[in-house]
């Protein structure tokens, strides 16, 4: 379940009404996650600074479980999200900062207080029962 956090110093009237919707899908999209394992948080008027001038600045913070082992998917995928916020929001591209964070999964959790960890061992157990039938 990866889950995106964007603070910006920006109002929420910089984003388009469907920011929200729309990052998912490009998380999804990129990371190849179902639509209901992706959390998007916008944090809009926070106090930032990034040099000397009080431009919009956004920084994007993506915490997943193993979705950040390829160097080149990586690149891409930060490309592509540096590019959405420049197209959707006008933040010159200087001004946008995007960090992945890989987590463990004992790290993370879900409603109901199942872990990751779990949610991957059950879906391991399930793929190797179907192995054996066929």
């Amino acid at each position: 379940m990866p889950t995106v956090i964007v603070s910006t110093n920006g109002p929420r009237q910089a984003f388009p009404d469907d920011f929200l919707a729309e990052t998912v899908k490009l998380v999804c999209k990129h990371l190849n996650k179902p639509f209901k394992g992706v959390a998007v948080i916008l944090c809009n008027n926070v106090e930032m600074l990034v040099g000397e001038v009080m431009d919009q600045v956004v920084k994007v913070e993506v915490f997943g479980v193993g979705d950040f082992q390829d160097d080149i998917k990586n690149d891409h995928f930060v490309s592509a999200v540096i590019e959405y916020l420049n197209e959707t929001t006008g933040t010159p591209t200087e001004s946008i900062a995007v960090s992945l964070k890989d987590v463990l999964p004992t790290q993370i959790g879900f409603a109901g207080g199942e872990l990751a960890f779990d949610k991957i061992q059950r879906r391991k157990l399930a793929q190797e029962g179907q192995e054996l039938k066929h």
